[in-house]
């Protein structure tokens, strides 16, 4: 008996020593208000504007690969009357020791609703926890408004695979599964020593900023040993900005006319549109930011000051002078824009 004893006193000190081991995720914070925050389940609260939390899985041995399925009930932005625009944001970013992997999912209105866009960024990188717009890509969400709730319910849904290439190469691919097929998004390779796979460690953070609510969720799984990604046998084209592919394909048929020396020329030019419109881009945006929230109190500010000088002057010219203004700016944006795109068409035509 005394043996027995000394063997399980021996066996509990062994144990002792080991450093812990987390079998399953830890929950490390969480901030916000929150309907629900489980790691597979979330759902934001109308009204609150900002919230996040972060979850962790220490030391995966013989780590092969990592599996994510995410999905949105709705997401839907709330807008005050007076907003030119507003934003509700949805992002996930996963820590696969030093390989990033990141997901935003956002509703935008723009000048007051008018225009209301779905949009869904992906991105990965190594040893980089900035997870800046330089290494994004973004396409269109699908999506359908509910009739009885106006909530805005996506069609799309996502899948993030992490796996296993060789004993010193890891692939990122993200997917967007929807109504018109699949889309691979991005697909990254990254070099990593080998003995990486021994001892991963998997950080999780969500969070969401901007006016509006949401539901969503995700199924997810980590393998170990051995594990082949189950892709989709085929996928579209990604879907990349309108403007950017009208230009570079309008400089692509105009080049096939012209010199050679003007066609090296215009695939130079062409390498560098691709940065001056990405910051072109951020500098208008930044300038819109700027200056629209003071747009409607400006408005607002005129509207009063002829109402106030119809009453002094007993005339409703004021009035007239601030509604045909008004109406002359709306015309002259819609004439040209009209114009650009009769031009346009007539460009296309012509080749």
């Amino acid at each position: 008996m005394k043996t027995k004893y000394s063997v399980a006193l021996i066996l509990l000190c062994l144990l002792l020593l080991i450093s812990p081991c987390f079998a399953d995720w830890q929950q490390l914070s969480q901030t916000g208000s929150w309907t629900a925050c489980d790691r597979t389940s979330w759902q934001g609260v109308p009204g609150q504007e900002g919230g996040s939390a972060i979850w962790q899985y220490l030391n995966v041995t013989d780590f092969a690969g990592y599996h994510a399925i995410i999905n949105f009930s709705w997401l839907v932005n709330t807008r005050d009357w007076y907003d030119i625009q507003t934003l509700k944001k949805v992002q996930m970013v996963w820590n696969i020791s030093n390989i990033y992997v990141s997901i935003s999912c956002e509703d935008v209105k723009n000048w007051g609703g008018l225009f209301d866009n779905m949009w869904f960024y992906a991105g990965s990188n190594v040893n980089s926890s900035a997870f800046t717009a330089n290494w994004w890509e973004f396409w269109v969400a699908k999506y359908v408004r509910d009739p009885t709730d106006f909530n805005v319910n996506w069609r799309d849904t996502y899948d993030i695979y992490v796996s296993k290439v060789n004993s010193t190469a890891v692939l990122v691919e993200i997917y967007k599964n929807g109504m018109d097929g699949a889309t691979r998004m991005i697909s990254n390779n990254y070099a990593v020593n080998s003995n990486f796979w021994s001892s991963v460690d998997i950080t999780f953070k969500i969070w969401h900023e901007g006016k509006g609510y949401f539901k969503g969720g995700m199924t997810d799984e980590i393998y170990t040993g051995t594990y082949t990604p189950g892709v989709p046998g085929s996928f579209l084209s990604p879907e990349n900005n309108l403007v950017y592919n009208f230009i570079k394909n309008l400089l692509n048929s105009v080049s096939k006319v012209l010199p050679s020396w003007l066609q090296d020329w215009i695939t130079t030019f062409e390498a560098w549109w691709g940065f001056l419109f990405g910051l072109l881009t951020g500098i208008v945006m930044g300038i819109v930011k700027t200056a629209a929230p003071f747009l409607p109190f400006i408005l607002i500010a005129w509207l009063l000051d002829a109402t106030y000088a119809s009453v002094q002057q007993g005339s409703i010219q004021p009035l007239g002078v601030f509604f045909m203004t008004m109406f002359n700016f709306v015309t002259a944006i819609i004439h040209t824009v009209v114009t650009i795109a009769a031009a346009i068409w007539s460009f296309i035509k012509f080749w």
